[in-house]
């Protein structure tokens, strides 16, 4: 029976992986031709390939208007860390088409090694047909599904913070190597050490600190000259930030996939939020995970903590900006509600109930797509509307599992009375 589930389990991931690998093999942009309607890949172009390819020749990937006009792309190189330079290194030894191919079967396989990651942090048994059905799972989902089209580094950046939430306590050193890895976005590593801090894990932040410095120091020396010296290298830095600003992917406005608070914020406002308030509305956020960490790590005991690190997944995904894609970190989350850990905690039964609807509709929302709301013909408040149901249905998911943890008095009128109340200090 074991090894019949696990036939079914390997039948079934791979025709999910060759579904997305035909569509992503059919609509595969052309190297040299960016503007052609084949837009495949079209992250790991712009945002991997063409930067380390801009360094080896010299030149500063952060620098808009020369990145650009010089290489085959359509955006400009985000502000991603240092760190991104030195992981995609390999990649821009070869050629784009081959990089392409090669990155395509690496997020795939990836793609089980971060089921296996959040099935051990969900302290679930990771046996062949389990890591094979999360791995399907995640395909299936629209974040893993665009991840893998685009060419997104989603996958290996949410490997890293699944490491660093499962070795902070025993293996700290490899935890914080995990958290540099995820600081390749410091949407994600910025707050998932500021969150992990929370929860005591010290010694792996301050390993990160120390990696992700070294790096940042050895590639900033050649960034700097590249840029032709310190200032005109910073003044690239805030020019680059400036058009990453005003993108239509990024516009409160134009953003298809757009999930976190701010955005949902900013379009209930018919506004995009300043600096000022953006930072605000990001501590505040950040506050109420890292409490509802706090709270909750009091209630888990060894080296495993999947409901701080669930607390945590989510905390980082609401407080920073993120697409629809990043939502990929969520998958230890999901399975930690599927099993009914919560509930062993103590949390009444309706926090599960309550919490599983959002998390799926998130993994299983298609509408948010420009093929979607193309072919529905949406625009207008329809389409905002559209747009912006991840975004409140994440808000809506973190919002319940905050006050489930922090005033759990809401979710026992949920569950019809005082049975299956937390335990003290819950």
């Amino acid at each position: 029976m074991r090894a019949r589930r696990s036939l079914l389990a390997a039948l079934a991931f791979v025709l999910a992986s060759g579904l997305v690998g035909v569509r992503t093999v059919r609509n595969m942009n052309v190297p040299g031709h960016p503007t052609l309607p084949l837009y495949a890949m079209n992250d790991f172009r712009d945002a991997s390939y063409y930067p380390v390819a801009a360094l080896l020749e010299g030149n500063n990937p952060y620098d808009v208007p020369h990145y650009t006009n010089t290489y085959p792309v359509l955006s400009n190189f985000p502000l991603y860390a240092p760190i991104t330079l030195l992981v995609h290194l390999p990649f821009g030894l070869v050629s784009q088409q081959h990089a392409q191919a090669a990155h395509l079967v690496l997020d795939v396989l990836l793609t089980l090694a971060l089921a296996m990651l959040a099935l051990r942090g969900a302290c679930v048994p990771a046996t062949p047909a389990t890591v094979l059905g999360v791995g399907t799972l995640v395909l299936a989902s629209h974040p893993g599904h665009m991840s893998l089209f685009q060419g997104q580094c989603t996958i290996y950046v949410v490997i890293g913070v699944y490491v660093a939430l499962l070795y902070a306590r025993s293996r700290p050193a490899v935890a914080g190597l995990g958290l540099a890895l995820a600081c390749l976005k410091p949407t994600f590593g910025i707050p998932a050490g500021l969150l992990m801090l929370a929860r005591g894990d010290i010694a792996a932040v301050l390993v990160c600190a120390g990696v992700s410095a070294a790096v940042s120091a050895g590639m900033g020396i050649l960034l700097v000259r590249a840029g032709g010296g310190l200032w005109p290298f910073l003044a690239s830095l805030r020019a680059n930030y400036a058009a990453w600003d005003s993108s239509p992917s990024v516009n409160i406005a134009d953003s298809v996939h757009r999930l976190d608070g701010f955005a949902v914020v900013g379009r209930l406002l018919g506004r995009s939020l300043s600096t000022g308030e953006t930072l605000a509305l990001s501590a505040v956020l950040v506050a109420l995970a890292a409490l509802a960490v706090r709270r909750v790590a009091r209630l888990e005991s060894g080296d495993t903590q999947p409901l701080s690190s669930s607390v945590i997944a989510v905390g980082l995904l609401i407080a920073a900006y993120h697409q629809a894609y990043d939502a990929l970190v969520l998958t230890l989350p999901a399975i930690v509600l599927a099993t009914g850990q919560w509930e062993r905690a103590g949390f009444p039964p309706a926090m599960r109930r309550a919490l599983l609807a959002p998390i799926a509709l998130l993994g299983a929302n298609y509408l948010s797509t420009y093929a979607a709301l193309d072919w529905l013909g949406l625009e207008g408040v329809s389409r905002l509307v559209v747009t912006s149901l991840s975004g409140v249905t994440l808000l809506v998911f973190f919002t319940l599992l905050v006050t489930a943890v922090l005033w759990p008095a809401p979710m026992l009128v949920l569950a019809g009375g005082v049975r299956g109340r937390p335990r003290q200090g819950a």
